[in-house]
């Protein structure tokens, strides 16, 4: 983005020491360097306006989070039965580390049939997405954003068959910021 009126604080000529001259290494000239007729080239006589300076200043506002998004955190923690789980942390993985997925540890339970891994952007649970579902904990969650916060949960379900299952009331959050680390691109 680049902000109008545009203005030279400074130029920064760098030169090298010495210079090869054939087979022989030569001390470069010191004189000074002169720079004359310096112009400003615009695309169209518009540009070089104050209305154009005006124009490149105009900023639209930055969106705030929906408050209309639902929050499947809430509705689990007011209704499902299970009790929660603990969610211990997240762990880079052995290779491949570009911050799109880690290996997540919580607390496994005895009874737990599955394990769901939730993610929203929003710490209050607002816009959360099942993102992964683990036989056991230690079990790689793919599909994230490197560089962005993210809060993550964990629930189960217990081992009944069909519509016997039950949920879990959401573990605790745990807060994430995921980086590319991965360097053989």
């Amino acid at each position: 983005m680049v902000d109008l009126p545009l203005s030279i604080e400074k130029i920064i000529i760098e030169r090298r020491t010495h210079v090869l001259y054939v087979n022989d290494i030569q001390p470069a000239n010191p004189a000074d360097v002169l720079l004359s007729d310096l112009f400003a080239v615009y695309e169209t006589d518009a540009d070089a306006t104050p209305e154009a300076v005006k124009l490149s200043r105009i900023r639209m506002k930055l969106p705030g989070a929906p408050k209309t998004l639902p929050n499947p955190i809430r509705e689990m923690s007011e209704k499902n039965s299970l009790p929660l789980t603990k969610l211990v942390k997240v762990k880079d993985p052995g290779w491949g580390y570009d911050g799109t997925r880690c290996h997540v540890t919580f607390e496994e339970v005895a009874n737990a049939g599955q394990y769901q891994i939730w993610v929203a952007a929003q710490e209050d649970g607002r816009g959360a997405q099942l993102m992964a579902r683990m036989s056991k904990s230690g079990e790689l969650l793919q599909g994230l954003r490197p560089y962005t916060n993210f809060y993550l949960w964990v629930t189960y379900t217990d081992k009944g068959e069909g519509n016997d299952q039950r949920q879990s009331k959401p573990s605790n959050v745990l807060p994430i910021h995921l980086i590319d680390a991965f360097g053989q691109k």
